[in-house]
């Protein structure tokens, strides 16, 4: 839907660019419950299957699924919100194809290249590619905002990745756990 959007409005489609972007609003929801239901997933099997501990079975949720509904919750809202004012509007759907490269190029990098390699490559997908973004921006004298929101979410979702055995995520993904899962 993302790429089909840019080109319907490079091609000056904007009635079906408008239909798309509703259909978005079905779409979006069934993306982030298909989120969900992969964490859930992971969870029990990490419980059932695996027999790993529930404090580690509580931090592996902190890596599969759960912060990603957030993140692309808060990318898509914005962009919807947004959507009268097309710079940001832009902006923030673009975050969202960066976001969704991450797992699929962040598995390939870590069988293929190694970890060092991996996470060169997806810090710069995260971290560089929208730091120099912003620079771009603030250079053109555009507003930095849409770019100083994804660079938080990356920020915050690198931190999230050494918070699994924090007390506040155990407690977090065990009250989730104990109540939807």
């Amino acid at each position: 839907m993302l790429i089909a959007q840019a080109f319907l409005i490079r091609a000056k489609k904007y009635e079906i660019h408008r239909l798309v972007g509703k259909a978005s609003y079905f779409v979006m929801p069934l993306l982030l419950f298909s989120f969900f239901l992969i964490a859930r997933s992971r969870y029990l099997n990490n419980i059932h299957v695996k027999h790993l501990s529930e404090t580690d079975a509580l931090a592996a949720l902190s890596r599969s699924g759960l912060p990603d509904i957030v993140y692309f919750s808060i990318l898509y809202s914005l962009g919807i919100i947004y959507k009268n004012r097309p710079a940001w509007h832009l902006r923030f759907f673009t975050c969202i194809g960066l976001a969704i490269l991450g797992p699929g190029l962040g598995r390939f990098a870590f069988i293929h290249l190694g970890a060092p390699a991996a996470g060169a490559i997806l810090g710069l997908l995260f971290v560089g590619v929208p730091l120099i973004w912003l620079i771009v921006e603030l250079i053109k004298k555009k507003s930095p905002v849409p770019m100083l929101i994804f660079l938080g979410i990356s920020l915050f979702a690198g931190f999230m990745q050494g918070q699994g055995h924090s007390a506040w995520w155990q407690s977090f993904a065990k009250f989730i756990a104990g109540h939807l899962f």
